[in-house]
């Protein structure tokens, strides 16, 4: 939980960059569990961070690993 804790504030701290360069900011999580699962756990997370920052957070993944990976080098689609 600690890890977790200090990845959420090190995200936390690249926000002013990313938010320079974008009117929404999409969370690209890696498909370790089912999206089903990922977006139960992340959203409400990622809403609260909306509310606090003022800015438009949405969550994002893929149905598997190389999918996200080749999603998100060919398209560029997520912002963290």
């Amino acid at each position: 939980m600690k890890k977790f804790i200090a990845v959420i504030i090190l995200l936390l701290g690249s926000l002013h960059t990313v938010t320079a360069y974008a009117s929404q900011l999409t969370f690209g999580i890696v498909p370790q569990q089912s999206a089903k699962r990922l977006a139960t756990l992340w959203t409400p997370i990622l809403q609260h961070l909306s509310q606090e920052t003022g800015l438009d957070i949405v969550f994002s993944t893929a149905k598997d690993i190389p999918t996200f990976e080749e999603a998100g080098e060919r398209l560029a689609k997520w912002n963290i």
